[in-house]
C-alpha cells in the first residue's frame, strides 16, 4: 500500500496495518478458493476458514462475494497495465540482460 492509497472496509472505515494482512489473506483465499470449487459452490464460511476468522469479518470488508472477487480482478488488470506500460523496456532489458530472444 503506497501513502496515498489507504484501504477501507465496506462501512468506510480506514485499515490500519493489521486490517491490510487481514484483507490480503481474505482476498489470497478467495482466489484459491473460488478456483477450486464451481462459482455455485463458493463459500464464504469455508472462505473464513482458510483465513482463520469468521464470516463476520469478510462481510467488514466486502459486502457480497462478487465484490471481493471484482476487487482480485480489478488488483489483476492495474498490475497487467503496469506491466504493459514498461513491457518495451523489460523486453529490452530481458534480452540485454537476460539473454532471452523474442
Amino acid at each position: 500500500m503506497t501513502t496515498t492509497e489507504q484501504y477501507r472496509t465496506a462501512n468506510g472505515r480506514v485499515l490500519g496495518y493489521r486490517g491490510v494482512e487481514r484483507r490480503d489473506t481474505l482476498l489470497k483465499n478467495t482466489e484459491e478458493h473460488v478456483g477450486s470449487v464451481s462459482w455455485h459452490k463458493a463459500s464464504i464460511m469455508e472462505i473464513a476458514r482458510m483465513s482463520g476468522c469468521s464470516p463476520a469479518t469478510f462481510y467488514q470488508y466486502w459486502s457480497t462475494l462478487e465484490d471481493a472477487v471484482a476487487e482480485i480482478l480489478r488488483q489483476k488488470m492495474v498490475s497487467r497495465k503496469r506491466i504493459g506500460k514498461h513491457w518495451r523496456r523489460i523486453r529490452e532489458d530481458l534480452v540485454e540482460f537476460g539473454g532471452w530472444e523474442f
